[in-house]
């Protein structure tokens, strides 16, 4: 995978996992991510996007699971949620003040 990393975890019935994602754009309201894990729709988690020194954290729900035909992999469509209020180290912080290219991921009007 290239392009910049996330990293989501959520509950599993009584685990905690973690998964390692490529960013494939995001916008104020969510993030489309490319993973090789298959993901309920309703499940919610924390996506940490990792850019360099800087790490940014948003609590998620994915809202959409789509294998890529021909692949392993899957597109996860995720939604930011208000759990917390914005932050400076939230990617909706981020994305509002530098906008989705201070990641160098492509810009859309929404995600889902």
């Amino acid at each position: 995978m290239s392009g910049p990393h996330v990293y989501l975890s959520y509950d599993s019935g009584v685990l905690t996992r973690q998964l390692r994602a490529r960013a494939i754009n995001v916008s104020r309201s969510g993030c489309l991510i490319e993973c090789d894990q298959r993901l309920e729709v309703g499940t919610v988690g924390s996506l940490r996007l990792q850019l360099g020194s800087q790490e940014y954290l948003d609590d998620v729900e994915v809202m959409r699971c789509q294998p890529i035909q021909g692949s392993s992999m899957c597109h996860v469509g995720v939604r930011f949620l208000n759990s917390t209020a914005r932050h400076e180290r939230s990617i909706r912080h981020a994305v509002a003040l530098y906008g989705a290219e201070f990641a160098g991921i492509p810009a859309t009007s929404h995600v889902m």
